[in-house]
């Protein structure tokens, strides 16, 4: 049996190196370090051509690891009221 394929959200960060622009695209690696350890194999999701339905049928699983708060009437709930 292989290893569950994970995809985890992923963050898009601008780095300077020898004074010429980056950009790269990564993880916190407190995520892959645990789903490693948990017998899992992490992939990371980025903004791309794909669209949600074809990354979902490639991948047994997602992590989101997190952001700015989602609007509770995405999911159905009301705000919270503070």
């Amino acid at each position: 049996m292989s290893a569950p394929l994970i995809g985890i959200t992923g963050f898009h960060e601008h780095w300077t190196f020898d004074h010429a622009p980056h950009l790269f695209t990564g993880v916190e690696r407190v995520y892959t370090d645990g789903l490693l350890a948990a017998g899992g194999l992490p992939m990371v999701l980025m903004n791309a051509q794909a669209t949600v339905d074809d990354v979902l049928d490639r991948v047994d699983g997602v992590v989101l690891t997190g952001g700015a708060d989602v609007d509770p009437s995405r999911y159905g709930a009301a705000r919270a009221p503070e």
